[in-house]
């Protein structure tokens, strides 16, 4: 890590600090965690409702560690590209969620982890869709 990080300093003529911010990341996510186990104890909820951008996980701990079940909403595009519905193919130590409501049966075969997968659909698409190419409004086209 100290070599990566006097290549980063000597090629954009910086001083970084990777350790510092690593350390500091990790921190964060450490004070974070403890804040969200507080949260589930006291208040003891059923779930979790969320929509994971790759920040959630020290969240997402918590729920596991107070049984709190977790429901990630299907947000974008999944690919092998995206690693918040992958992380389960590198390590089986990191979390994924209880469910992960989805667009479409497309989208089950894209997810790598072992979430119940459950097919919602996708109301804006689906109302912008009926309202632009539906057989009424064929001038639309």
């Amino acid at each position: 890590m100290i070599n990566l990080s006097n290549e980063i300093d000597q090629y954009f003529k910086i001083n970084f600090k990777m350790q510092n911010k690593i350390e500091n990341y990790l921190k964060r996510k450490l004070i974070e965690y403890k804040r969200y186990d507080k949260i589930f104890k006291k208040f003891k909820p059923k779930i979790y409702l969320y929509v994971d951008n790759g920040s959630r996980k020290s969240i997402l701990n918590a729920a596991k560690k107070n049984n709190v079940k977790s429901i990630d909403i299907q947000h974008s595009n999944i690919s092998i590209f995206n690693p918040i519905y992958t992380y389960q193919k590198l390590s089986k130590k990191i979390y994924s969620p209880d469910y992960i409501f989805i667009w479409g049966e497309h989208w089950k075969q894209k997810i790598f982890n072992n979430s119940n997968k459950i097919t919602v659909g996708y109301p804006f698409f689906e109302l912008n869709y009926r309202k632009y190419y539906s057989n009424e409004n064929k001038e639309n086209l």
